[in-house]
């Protein structure tokens, strides 16, 4: 577990290598973040000056990147109309 400056524009290669950061919020109001393991426990005090703390909860806001996101992304291929006109075979 260590503290960390969030970067604005990871890498991929980055992004795939961190762990989630958390936000933490002491009894002053003061806040920090935290870089965990989602399967570490929640903190009950801050590490640095050992006050009680409480975790921020922080709206997530997907990325939208690459293929796979529009409804155009999975539509079939619509079938090719036989040629119009002609001897009909």
């Amino acid at each position: 577990m260590k503290a960390r400056a969030l970067v604005a524009n990871p890498s991929v290669e980055e992004s795939r290598l961190t762990v989630p950061v958390y936000v933490y919020r002491r009894q002053d109001g003061s806040t920090f973040e935290i870089e965990q393991r989602i399967t570490e426990n929640s903190l009950v005090s801050c590490p640095t000056t050992g006050q009680k703390v409480e975790r921020v909860l922080q709206p997530f806001t997907p990325r939208y990147k690459g293929t796979g996101f529009y409804s155009t992304d999975h539509r079939k291929p619509k079938a090719q109309e036989p040629p119009k006109g002609g001897d009909g075979k």
